[in-house]
């Protein structure tokens, strides 16, 4: 008998300086006024000296600092943008469904999927027809991985993920809510590993999309331990988020 068991998990986040200081423009006046009028060379006690109109500078119209220096642009902002605008543009993280089914139409899976548990000995399904989400991994639909496992086979034959290593990319996996939702999920790689070697991307992220892992057994099958040695291991990706 074929149990998927002893799956591990991976090991896997402006400062403006001083204002600059204004000059203000030069006098337009031609005429000093600490320059005096011209003094008569040799003037006479009889005469009264005329004097000299006294003439004023006149002080130019001056305008105020802050109408004249024109704001500069925020340089970390792109033209036409403001902080509203870019909030206004960061998408909401998608949210996940709660899984009850599965359908692989490419290897003709149609089965009901249970809640499993991850921590300590994962657990698998003892009905060999269902299929398990491990309800500590990413609800599907997420960003990051939702992690679903099933068997190869049984005593009685073959089980539900006997043709698990027949997809290929470009297969779609859809996922039932108990809403009647579905999410589509496309396969776009997959890999055997060791049960004792499983990589990180196994139950870490990856690129930041909803990710779904399909495992079941895989290898040769050790009859003194009653279990296959490997993993077999289906990546998909809602290719559909645009982050």
């Amino acid at each position: 008998m074929g149990l998927l068991v002893g799956c591990g998990t991976g090991s896997g986040a402006l400062s403006n300086g001083d204002a600059d200081s204004v000059s203000l423009p030069r006098s337009s006046a031609t005429v000093d006024a600490r320059t005096p009028g011209p003094v008569p060379a040799t003037p006479t006690p009889a005469a009264t000296p005329t004097p000299q109109p006294t003439v004023s500078p006149t002080a130019p119209e001056m305008t105020s600092a802050s109408a004249t220096v024109e704001a500069e642009p925020n340089p970390t902002s792109p033209p036409g943008s403001s902080v509203n605008d870019a909030a206004a543009t960061v998408p909401d993280p998608p949210t996940g469904i709660n899984p009850v089914r599965i359908r692989i139409a490419a290897i003709g899976v149609d089965a009901a999927v249970i809640p499993l548990d991850i921590r300590g000995e994962p657990e698998v399904p003892e009905d060999f027809a269902e299929v398990g989400w491990y309800q500590q991994t990413r609800l599907p639909g997420e960003i990051g991985p939702a992690v679903v496992a099933g068997h190869i086979d049984s005593r009685d034959g073959p089980a539900v993920f006997i043709r698990l290593d027949q997809l290929t990319a470009g297969d779609e996996v859809e996922v039932e809510a108990d809403d009647g939702e579905t999410r589509t999920f496309v396969v776009t790689d997959w890999g055997q590993y060791a049960k004792t070697a499983l990589p990180p991307e196994v139950f870490g992220f990856g690129d930041p999309l909803p990710e779904l892992r399909l495992i079941t057994c895989g290898g040769t099958f050790d009859s003194g331990s009653g279990h296959y040695r490997d993993n077999f291991v289906v990546y998909a990706s809602d290719m559909s988020y645009q982050s």
